[in-house]
């Protein structure tokens, strides 16, 4: 199909492999440079598919023998530690949730598999089959792992929980991957990498139609520019409060300060001088006839 173009397509699949592979490397980064304020957005599921596929390709490879294969995946198992290693760091201090019980739990059971998957490899050739089948079912859902976030991305109609990095270099190692199972007739590598080129349309679809967009800090900013704008408000409406000056004498004011002469004048005695007491004085209109 390819022609004399079938072996660099083929390095260039290998070299494809390894760089997707090292995609979470930049997601984690983004981790590492905020602090762990950045972990919500890196989903555990998509880091141990992707390390359960390196660890299982890489069992594949030694025992059947690929040396192409064992250099790639090796690479890829030792990112996908340092990476996890790096999450599980940070969700220790963020207490983040989506890095809780439910993904620790995961992290066992995915190195338990991994170690029980080279037991069962080591025993036999035709276990060694079996676990190629198993690696081509993972490699469809390390594809696909940035879907499992979809839900979220269709809530908030914001695509930063998917990486572009891993969907960009997924769908180039897929659809490479495609051209050399199509050149070499083989469907153990036209059916996944068909599978992923699908997946990969999907999500990088996903990202152009949901854009990304720093959705907590423009709440947090739009939210300081209203607490800002009320408290000056309220200070305007204080001040001017404050600048009114009381109206002239009224015959309420009067009535109410000379009630208080009164309660000041027998509260001190000051009745010495025989004068009576000064009374208030009732002044709501009431009438009164003098006969």
């Amino acid at each position: 199909m390819l022609g004399g173009l079938s072996f660099y397509v083929e390095y260039a699949a290998v070299a494809a492999s390894v760089c997707f592979l090292l995609s979470p490397l930049v997601e984690v980064q983004k981790v590492h440079r905020s602090q762990g304020k950045a972990l919500r957005d890196v989903c555990p599921s998509n880091l141990l598919l992707m390390l359960v596929n390196s660890a299982l390709w890489l069992w594949y490879a030694i025992f059947v023998p690929l040396p192409p294969m064992v250099v790639s995946n090796t690479i890829g198992l030792t990112a996908g530690c340092y990476c996890l290693t790096s999450c599980w760091f940070y969700a220790r201090q963020c207490r983040e949730q989506t890095w809780g019980t439910a993904a620790a739990a995961s992290t066992v059971l995915a190195f338990m598999a991994i170690f029980l998957a080279l037991v069962y490899a080591a025993t036999s050739f035709s276990h060694v089959q079996q676990l190629g089948y198993l690696a081509m079912a993972v490699n469809i859902l390390a594809y696909g792992a940035p879907l499992a976030v979809v839900s979220r991305v269709l809530v908030e109609k914001c695509s930063r929980a998917l990486p572009p990095a891993q969907c960009i270099l997924a769908l180039s190692c897929s659809f490479l991957w495609l051209c050399v199972g199509l050149t070499a007739q083989s469907m153990p590598l036209i059916l996944p990498n068909a599978c992923g080129v699908l997946l990969a349309i999907l999500q990088l679809f996903l990202i152009w139609f949901y854009p990304r967009r720093d959705r907590d800090e423009s709440l947090s900013s739009q939210g300081l520019g209203r607490t800002l704008l009320a408290t000056s408000q309220s200070g305007k409406k204080q001040g001017r409060l404050e600048n009114v000056k009381p109206a002239p004498g009224t015959w309420e004011i009067q009535y109410m300060q000379s009630l208080r002469h009164s309660r000041q004048s027998s509260r001190h005695g000051s009745t010495s001088t025989g004068l009576p007491k000064p009374k208030p004085m009732l002044l709501v209109g009431i009438c009164t006839d003098a006969d």
